[in-house]
């Protein structure tokens, strides 16, 4: 009697199994659906989290990744381009300099200096200009003055020569520079 017991047991068992395995509901009882369903509910909690940590994480990277791409790309301003180049401003947007070595100043015989001077009439027409150079010898005296005056229109590079024909002229100076436009 005990073997015949024993064996719906075993038969119960069996079959329980088999529905686990096979993926049949009739197989587990209620009682551990609600157990599977509060073991699921942390699993599923943590599946979630680790998933928004990835993708917070990847939005992070890729506005880094972004913000870095968007800086090399990004082109310096006129006025920054003036400044790298040499230029100086008046604050009006006027900007001006000396010549940088390819000007083809032309050579004086005989004594005296030439030098090419530049303005660049960038954000308004630089209307009346006015310029007056120092002319200094090799001790550093004032030997000469040069005053240049012209008109100059917006977008415009002007050249000067700033010349002066005294045969111990060494070095020259920008004393005064002013520009006024009518605008």
């Amino acid at each position: 009697m005990a073997k015949e017991i024993d064996d719906p047991l075993r038969d119960e068992r069996l079959r329980q199994l088999l529905a686990e395995l096979e993926g049949s509901s009739q197989g587990p009882s209620r009682h551990d659906d609600s157990k599977r369903e509060r073991s699921n509910h942390p699993a599923a909690f943590l599946r979630w989290f680790l998933c928004s940590l990835f993708f917070l994480g990847l939005g992070f990277w890729a506005g880094s990744y972004h913000q870095k791409l968007r800086f090399s790309l990004q082109q310096p301003s006129e006025r920054q381009l003036l400044a790298i180049q040499g230029w100086r401003h008046d604050g009006s947007g006027v900007f001006y300099r000396w010549c940088p070595g390819l000007c083809h100043a032309p050579r004086l015989y005989g004594g005296g200096l030439i030098q090419v001077f530049e303005v660049k009439c960038v954000d308004r027409p630089c209307g009346d200009l006015s310029m007056v150079f120092s002319v200094f010898n090799s001790k550093g005296e004032v030997v000469d003055r040069v005053v240049l005056a012209d008109k100059g229109l917006q977008g415009e590079t002007r050249r000067f020569f700033v010349e002066s024909r005294k045969p111990d002229a060494a070095s020259v100076e920008l004393s005064e520079f002013s520009s006024r436009a009518r605008v």
